[in-house]
């Protein structure tokens, strides 16, 4: 059973009472503007009238285009999405928590975007831990890779969350890594300049 007072349980509380604030945010509407959002993350955008008449603007994170906003809809969807973080919640953290202590660090913050949730485990070390909940799937860049316990580290996230069933993509930052380490199912992307693991459930 896990400890009310333990880290892992301040964050998800935290978390929690921060999501709530998000799905209460309304976005301001602007005079001689139009406001859209996108329709899996929520994340909203305005443009002039003129602008508008053209095509909806894209969504730079989810890649479809925004919708004219209705606050109805919007409101609906930033709920679907609440809930439905908050029932993995408990176990995304402590799956990151786990592979932090691994790989010798520890979340040391978090932050709230549109549809995801972005963990830091060290302000010197850019490695992070990323959980897109309007996609439900996972993100990870691994700064370092070059020692053994790194290797574990991304060992413990690719058994936890193919388990959990959550399509997860690994990036491997290439100037800090020993090959051998490397999981077999490591490829080289050209484009990113990383090692790229990707699982899908």
């Amino acid at each position: 059973m896990q400890n009310r007072n333990s880290p892992t349980q301040k964050i998800q509380q935290e978390i929690i009472e921060a999501l709530n604030r998000w799905e209460a945010w309304r976005p301001r509407k602007e005079r001689g503007r139009v406001l859209f959002y996108c329709p899996v993350c929520t994340r909203t955008y305005s443009l002039s009238y003129s602008a508008a008449k053209k095509s909806p603007p894209r969504c730079l994170r989810c890649g479809v285009d925004m919708v004219r906003y209705d606050e109805e809809a919007f409101v609906k969807r930033r709920r679907e999405l609440v809930e439905k973080v908050k029932n993995v919640l408990p176990s995304i953290v402590a799956v990151f928590a786990k592979a932090a202590e691994i790989y010798k660090r520890s979340i040391e913050e978090w932050r709230i975007g549109d549809g995801y949730i972005e963990f830091k485990v060290d302000k010197y070390d850019p490695t992070e831990f990323v959980y897109n909940f309007a996609r439900g799937s996972v993100h990870v860049l691994l700064y370092f890779f070059d020692l053994p316990h790194y290797r574990k580290a991304a060992d413990c996230l690719m058994g936890e969350l193919s388990r959990m069933g959550i399509h997860t993509v690994i990036e491997i930052y290439p100037p800090h890594t020993d090959p051998q380490l490397l999981p077999p199912q490591a490829k080289y992307d050209v484009e990113r300049n990383k090692y790229v693991v990707e699982l899908k459930p």
